[in-house]
């Protein structure tokens, strides 16, 4: 399982775009710094289906949830990079929260795998921890 780095984001700067998707840091120059990752082999998605490759992506998540930007920083082509984008960015995630609670925004690093089977493309969902529920918290 790959271990994804949240980095939180002091400086908040913005309100995402549309309705009131919370606040949103500046998307940074350069993505940041990671922590080395499991070297594990993604699952396929059928035992036929050929690797292709990841798409990673440097994505900052509003303090609501709601992805503000995601931008390639390793990817296969033009075409697939932007499928990988754009299906970050209609996304909604679990908001980071500090340990005494309070929801943040943050900039993770999002793998997304891609497999071909019989021609076709097959996009793979990141595989995110599950975390805490709001009522399990005391």
């Amino acid at each position: 399982m790959n271990k994804q780095l949240i980095v939180p984001i002091m400086l908040v700067t913005s309100l995402a775009s549309g309705s009131d998707k919370g606040l949103c840091p500046r998307t940074p120059t350069k993505p940041p710094a990671v922590a080395k990752k499991n070297p594990t082999q993604p699952t396929p998605p059928d035992p036929e289906a050929q690797f292709v490759g990841t798409v990673t992506l440097m994505t900052v998540i509003s303090d609501k949830g709601y992805v503000c930007d995601a931008k390639v920083t390793r990817g296969l082509d033009k075409e697939t990079d932007k499928r990988a984008a754009d299906s970050i960015r209609q996304g909604h995630f679990q908001p980071a929260r500090r340990k005494d609670g309070q929801a943040v925004a943050v900039v993770v690093s999002v793998d997304v795998n891609y497999w071909r089977k019989g021609g076709e493309l097959i996009q793979v969902p990141p595989n995110f921890p599950q975390a805490e529920s709001d009522s399990a918290r005391p």
